[in-house]
């Protein structure tokens, strides 16, 4: 059993780190962690519920979008906790993911897409 953990630790190590989806589960962490940012560049919040089946399977697409894109800051907004931020951008349906810039709301879709969706829609939204 040791000579198969060990290799497959080793592998785990040498895996380059992805870039972190920042979680926001406080009022005041929206503001700091989509709001201000989006003055500087592009944010996509991912409004998400931890109940909600797809916005789990969304969860590992956000992880490599956020890992392989330079173009935009991807956040999971958890849509339970912010109550008042699911209502002010209208949230109807989880997940919902809204694309920040200049401190406002833009382009949104929602609903559960792979990756190549995903980078398409992003393609169509984001300046060339």
């Amino acid at each position: 059993m040791k000579r198969l953990l060990l290799p497959a630790l080793m592998g785990l190590l040498a895996t380059p780190a992805l870039a972190a989806v920042t979680q926001v589960n406080e009022a005041g962490d929206f503001d700091a962690q989509v709001i201000q940012p989006s003055q500087q560049g592009y944010v996509l919040a991912a409004f998400m519920a931890p109940s909600c089946k797809p916005c789990e399977a969304e969860a590992e697409v956000l992880d490599k979008v956020a890992a392989e894109r330079k173009d935009v800051t991807v956040v999971n907004v958890d849509a339970l906790s912010l109550i008042a931020q699911t209502e002010q951008y209208k949230v109807n349906a989880m997940p919902t993911f809204v694309l920040f810039h200049g401190g406002k709301p833009g382009l949104r879709t929602a609903g559960y897409m792979d990756q190549k969706a995903f980078d398409a829609w992003l393609d169509q939204s984001l300046p060339k």
